[in-house]
C-alpha cells in the first residue's frame, strides 16, 4: 500500500531549538535555567494573580516563588490528595461533613499529560482551576517532561491491582552513513541495538525521506513517520500496513531521531510540546521560550478566548 503524505505548515525554526533541549531532557531535571527565568516573570507581568498553572510538580516551588502563582501541586504535596464537595467544587482542607470524593493530584496531572483526550483532560483541569478569574488556568508543557514520561505516564495508568505502566520516549543519535549509489540515496542508521535500526533514506535529488526499521534481515514498515522537509515545512507518511507501531521522528539535521511508543504519540504532552498545540481546541498556544518552555492558555468552554 502506498505511504501517505501530510504537510503540516510549522516554521523550520522552532525545530532549530530541539537538538540541544532534547540533551537537556535526557540528563537532568528541571532547572532554573535563562528560559524558565523568563517564562516565569512573564507570567508573573502577564496573568491575574488568581491564575492556576498546571504542569507536573518538579518547577512548582520555582512558579510560587518567581511567578507567584498557585500550581496544582509541587514537590510538598505531589503526593497530597484534592477534595471535593457535592457541587464538585474543591475544599482547602478537609471536612469529613463536606467531602464527598477525593482525588490524586499527581494522578490528575500525569494523566492531561498521558491521554490523548483533550475533553478528558479539561474535565480533570476543571477542578483546579479559581472560579470567577479571567484568566483560571496556564498550562506548562517542557522539554524536561520527555524524560519524565515514564513517572507521569506510571501515575496515570496507576491502579491498586497492578500498580502502573511506564511509556517513555526513545531518543537515538545517528550512526554512519552509506550512500546508495544506484539510487542515488544516502542511508542513516539510527541504531537500538542486537541487530536492530531504524533507517533513513534520502534522495539526493528530491530531498524526499523515507524511513524503514531493520530488524536482522526484516525491513519494516513503521506507522508514521516525520521530518522536516527543505523548505522548514514538517511532513508525515502514515503506512496503513505498519509492522512497527508508533512514530519515529527525525530531527533538524537528521542527527537525532526520536521514537514514540502507541501511548505516547497522540498523548496531549506530545500535541502540546513536540506538535505545538497542532488540533487542540481549548489549548491555546501562548509563547516560548527557546523550545524549551512552551505555555498555554486553557480555554474552558464558557469562557471566551482573547488574546494575549
Amino acid at each position: 500500500m502506498m505511504a501517505i503524505v501530510v504537510v503540516f505548515t510549522i516554521s523550520y525554526a522552532y525545530f532549530l531549538y530541539y537538538d540541544p533541549s532534547w540533551q537537556i531532557s535526557r540528563y537532568s531535571g528541571t532547572v532554573l535555567s535563562n528560559n524558565w527565568y523568563e517564562a516565569l516573570n512573564w507570567i508573573k507581568d502577564n496573568t491575574p494573580e488568581c491564575t492556576v498553572i498546571a504542569t507536573y510538580w518538579d518547577p512548582g516551588h520555582f512558579i510560587t516563588g518567581i511567578a507567584d502563582r498557585p500550581v496544582v501541586f509541587d514537590g510538598a504535596t505531589q503526593n497530597s490528595e484534592l477534595y471535593i464537595d457535592k457541587d464538585g467544587h474543591y475544599l482547602l482542607d478537609y471536612d469529613p461533613e463536606k467531602v464527598v470524593a477525593k482525588r490524586s493530584r499527581i494522578q490528575d496531572i500525569g494523566t492531561t499529560l498521558y491521554t490523548d483526550n483533550e475533553t478528558e483532560a479539561m474535565d480533570i483541569l476543571r477542578y483546579y482551576k479559581f472560579e470567577n478569574c479571567s484568566d483560571p488556568m496556564y498550562y506548562i508543557a517542557s522539554n524536561d517532561l520527555i524524560f519524565k514520561s515514564q513517572w507521569w505516564s506510571y501515575f496515570s495508568t496507576w491502579n491498586t491491582i497492578d500498580k502502573g505502566k511506564k511509556s517513555t520516549y526513545a531518543i537515538i543519535n545517528a550512526g554512519g552513513q552509506k550512500p546508495l549509489l544506484a539510487y542515488n540515496v544516502i542511508a542513516t542508521e539510527f541504531s537500538v541495538g542486537d541487530n536492530q535500526a531504524f533507517l533513513l533514506y534520502q534522495n539526493q535529488t528530491s530531498g524526499e525521506k523515507k524511513m524503514l526499521f531493520q530488524a536482522g534481515n526484516q525491513f519494516l514498515k513503521i506507522h508514521r513517520f516525520i521530518y522536516i522537509d527543505s523548505q522548514g515545512y514538517m511532513k508525515m507518511q502514515t503506512e496503513d500496513d505498519f509492522q512497527v507501531p508508533g512514530t519515529a521522528m527525525i530531527l533538524p539535521g537528521d542527527s537525532q531521531l526520536i521514537y514514540m511508543p502507541p501511548e505516547l504519540e497522540n498523548s496531549m504532552f506530545t500535541r502540546m510540546f513536540i506538535f505545538r498545540g497542532q488540533g487542540l481546541e481549548n489549548f491555546e498556544y501562548v509563547k516560548n521560550w527557546g523550545g524549551e518552555v512552551i505555555l498555554y492558555r486553557v480555554n474552558f468552554p464558557e469562557m471566551k478566548k482573547r488574546q494575549l
